[in-house]
């Protein structure tokens, strides 16, 4: 009984991880589609080049901390 209910509790886990992992996913991909709408929207009031330099800007403020994670 006990080994049926580690199995159980095991199985419900992996689960949970899968539905994170879709979770993830989507809302990557909606994300993504939300940058490529504002820069679209930007790209049509700013010139290129300085909405490339904030561009970079921006990902290098996120790439930092994440970089500095344990």
């Amino acid at each position: 009984m006990a080994v049926l209910l580690i199995v159980k509790r095991n199985c419900d886990r992996i689960e949970f991880m899968r539905f994170l992992g879709e979770l993830a996913a989507l809302s990557a991909a909606c994300l993504w589609a939300l940058g490529s709408v504002i820069y679209t929207h930007a790209g049509a009031k700013i010139p290129a080049l300085e909405l490339n330099l904030i561009k970079t800007v921006v990902a290098i403020a996120f790439l930092i901390p994440t970089l500095l994670l344990p």
